[in-house]
């Protein structure tokens, strides 16, 4: 798989991935909420964890920075 995740976009879906899984464990497991929660959370995690984003993939799109050769001094 490509990578099309950033720094900034790879470290927020973690974060707020941790946020949901949290949320799904402290409520009540037969609210519907919780499980939209833990799937959400799952989702974000994995695209974090593997830098790849499927939606990403279909709309052609990438936060992820291309590296540039440096000029060298000559």
């Amino acid at each position: 798989m490509k990578k099309n995740l950033g720094y900034y976009d790879i470290s927020l879906r973690i974060i707020i991935g941790m946020c949901l899984l949290i949320l799904f464990l402290v409520n009540d497991l037969h609210s519907p909420i919780s499980w939209f929660y833990l799937l959400v959370s799952i989702a974000l995690l994995l695209t974090g964890i593997t830098g790849s984003c499927p939606l990403y993939r279909v709309l052609n799109l990438s936060t992820r920075h291309k590296h540039k050769p440096k000029n060298q001094l000559h």
